[in-house]
């Protein structure tokens, strides 16, 4: 069984795509759909509730994306967790091969993917793919040397819940940057993390498009290395708004 959590604050424009990628998907995985609204000010929840009575819908007025992460995994019924942002969009077939990879590696705590875009040119998409390549090849690299925490993207995790739950679950402290660096960082302490190309999802560039790619790739960065070698934020005093 699986249990997909998507936090959504203020997503009515992106969480249909979300749920009906999600409802789409044809292999016959058993899993469950929880959206928690994180104190939205628009129709985010209403829309899941009249378009998606199949999905759970719970509230989080804290903002924060691990907040709401949290509350979700704390309803969670399955065996695995999947967190998914609201504009994240998934490949046919993509629950299926989570399913099947942790089947088939026992001592796998978590995976992660990288992301594709669907609402940039496609050759932009090329570009990136190759960015997302060069990058993480060397890292991945870089981590089995040094030791340090696999890379992990937030809104792409599949984890094994009862081994969250051993590494301490979701530091609720942290509402944005650095939310998945500190889940890899816990993960990596009690099992096997992987960042594989196979488990890409879509998403929408909208970050990248409202703070340009240089500045948002060097937030992320920097928040990383922060995070993993001083357990602090760069950015920390930066609100959720102003970021997400």
């Amino acid at each position: 069984m699986i249990s997909i959590i998507i936090p959504a604050r203020n997503e009515e424009k992106y969480i249909e795509g979300c749920l009906i990628s999600i409802f789409s998907q044809q292999h016959g995985v058993n899993f469950e759909v929880i959206v928690v609204d994180n104190a939205s000010s628009d129709r985010t929840a209403a829309v899941v509730r009249k378009k998606f009575p199949q999905a759970k819908v719970l509230s989080e007025q804290r903002p924060g994306t691990n907040r709401s992460r949290q509350k979700g995994f704390d309803a969670a019924t399955g065996d695995i967790v999947v967190f998914l942002d609201a504009d994240v969009r998934l490949p046919e077939g993509w629950l299926q091969r989570i399913e099947n990879r942790l089947k088939r590696s026992p001592d796998l705590v978590a995976i992660s993917g990288p992301y594709r875009y669907y609402d940039i040119p496609w050759f932009l998409n090329v570009l990136s793919d190759l960015y997302t390549f060069l990058v993480t090849l060397p890292w991945q690299l870089f981590t089995k040397i040094t030791g340090l925490p696999s890379f992990m993207i937030g809104g792409n995790m599949a984890i094994r819940k009862n081994r969250l739950i051993e590494a301490g679950g979701l530091n609720t402290d942290l509402q944005f940057f650095g939310d998945d660096t500190d889940t890899g960082r816990r993960l990596y302490k009690v099992g096997r993390v992987i960042f594989s190309f196979r488990f890409w999802v879509y998403t929408s560039a909208r970050r990248y498009k409202k703070n340009g790619v240089v500045k948002t790739t060097i937030a992320y960065l920097r928040n990383y290395f922060s995070l993993i070698y001083t357990h602090k934020l760069k950015d920390s005093n930066k609100t959720y708004e102003e970021i997400r």
